[in-house]
């Protein structure tokens, strides 16, 4: 079947099975299927910015988790494969002044927390009118808080904004054997391990020291990727629950580009104790691997830094999974909601550092389509069949029928598990991976679930059958400590 990007996301991007064979062949299927994040970006619907933010989280995790994994299975590109719109293509580049303003607090909202409503101007993801956010009943954040989280986030996404069309990376078409590729990165983030490796890792912090030809920045780490050893018995992440200080020292291009309020300035105007988010840029040659039979990235040539932008963002307040900068005794408490992908009459929420609990996710192996013997036979006709998405909280378990109350607008719908797939989670077992951590929490009535499902429009969407379904999870958040809670 014919995926949208969200599902073929969710296939791909499991925190549970990060280091199993099975998760790099569906990673690998899901960026030579739907390409790299600029894709994305281009390709997603402007209409919820919930779904958006939702997706950015998934493809950013997706590509940290893609560039870490051996280069015999996942090179950082697959040249050609990707539907970039290459930098020759822009004459522009978009600056926005963020601008955020809480219109509507709301005490009680149907699952009895404080809402706000928040007009903003930001980037591509956080821009929009009458966008809601709930804040959690045991935060004792304050609305001057909440500000500045929704301020410097906006800030944070319109910033991206702006470095994505003025650093537009190379899509490798129409290129060669031989050719120098491009490539520009801006996302905080370490794939691999705490050290970095030279292309990925820390881009925005403090300046302590600069010149002509080096900048060294650093700020406050609270969960740094750490999945090098690939052993699914060690955690992959490092935590830091009152964060750790980090540094980094790059080189810069000859012609580094220095912006501060959509205007070029001098390196000289740099000094020491700015907040700088840097664009570091690569090149490296395309070379043909026999392995995998086609032309990827080979020899670098070239890494340094090609713009630094000076900013005002206080990155303790930033909540992007993705960066991972955002305090999340902070960020944890705030959680976006929008309308439900396919069912837009009921809410979803996108939870800051969430995770999933999968109690039942089809991964089209031969062994659960045994388990799962109603599995639709109009499943590949994607002209029919649909993709829709539902969350609930669980108010009864019925061996493997389960009933749910929908968020937003109240309502109640079903789903039936093909196999008691809940007994099965619940199951006692040693806590040794990621896994196991959530099936610790097990499921019970009240949990808040994701359910995803494919139907014909005409079906009854509030009655998912064991033939449509696609995920049945848990929805988790990490917290501070590593540790995961449900929501």
């Amino acid at each position: 079947m014919k995926h949208t990007i969200d599902q073929q996301l969710i296939a791909a991007n499991s925190d549970s099975n990060h280091a199993n064979e099975k998760f790099v062949a569906r990673t690998m299927q899901a960026v030579a299927k739907v390409g790299t994040a600029e894709t994305f970006n281009n390709l997603v619907p402007k209409d919820s910015v919930i779904k958006k933010e939702t997706l950015r989280m998934k493809v950013h995790n997706l590509r940290l988790r893609f560039n870490s994994l051996p280069r015999a299975v996942a090179i950082a590109i697959i040249i050609g494969s990707t539907g970039t719109v290459g930098a020759a293509a822009y004459a522009t580049y978009r600056w926005i002044v963020p601008k955020v303003t809480i219109t509507n607090v709301q005490q009680n909202n149907d699952d009895n927390k404080k809402q706000y409503t928040v007009n903003s101007q930001c980037g591509d993801f956080r821009s929009g009118k009458a966008l809601q956010y709930e804040i959690s009943k045991s935060s004792s954040l304050t609305d001057q808080e909440a500000y500045k989280v929704f301020q410097n986030t906006c800030a944070y996404d319109a910033l991206a904004t702006f470095m994505g069309t003025r650093w537009p990376s190379d899509d490798g078409a129409n290129k060669k054997v031989g050719d120098v590729i491009t490539q520009y990165n801006y996302l905080n983030t370490f794939a691999g391990s705490t050290a970095a490796n030279p292309i990925f890792g820390l881009t925005i912090g403090k300046v302590t020291a600069i010149s002509p030809t080096t900048v060294t920045f650093s700020t406050l780490l609270y969960s740094v990727d750490n999945s090098a050893h690939a052993d699914p018995s060690k955690p992959y992440r490092d935590y830091y629950p009152n964060g750790k200080e980090f540094s980094r020292t790059l080189m810069l291009a000859p012609n580094v580009e220095v912006w501060a309020n959509g205007q070029q300035i001098k390196l000289a105007d740099v000094k020491p104790g700015d907040t700088i988010q840097v664009v570091t840029r690569t090149q490296n040659k395309i070379q043909y691997y026999e392995d995998i039979k086609q032309n990827a990235l080979g020899e670098q040539i070239t890494f340094d830094v090609a713009g630094i932008i000076k900013t005002d963002i206080d990155t303790k307040y930033v909540a992007d999974d993705a960066a991972q900068i955002g305090d999340p005794k902070i960020v944890n408490a705030l959680a976006g909601i929008g309308p439900c992908d396919g069912n837009p009459q009921y809410s979803c929420v996108s939870v800051s550092n969430q995770a999933f609990g999968i109690v039942y996710g089809h991964d089209d192996s031969p062994a659960q389509d045994k388990l799962n013997k109603y599995l639709r036979k109009d499943i590949t006709d994607d002209k029919k069949v649909k993709y829709f998405r539902l969350h609930g909280r669980v108010t009864a378990i019925n061996g493997t029928h389960v009933t749910l109350e929908t968020r937003g607008k109240k309502a109640s719908f079903t789903v039936d598990l093909p196999y008691d797939a809940i007994a099965e989670y619940n199951q006692p077992k040693p806590v040794v991976t990621d896994l196991d951590r959530s099936r610790a929490l097990g499921v019970t009535t009240g949990d808040l679930i994701e359910v995803v499902y494919g139907q014909t429009t005409e079906e009854n969407h509030l009655a998912i059958k064991p033939g449509d379904l696609e995920l049945f999870a848990v929805i988790e958040q990490t917290q501070p400590d590593g540790s995961l809670a449900k929501y």
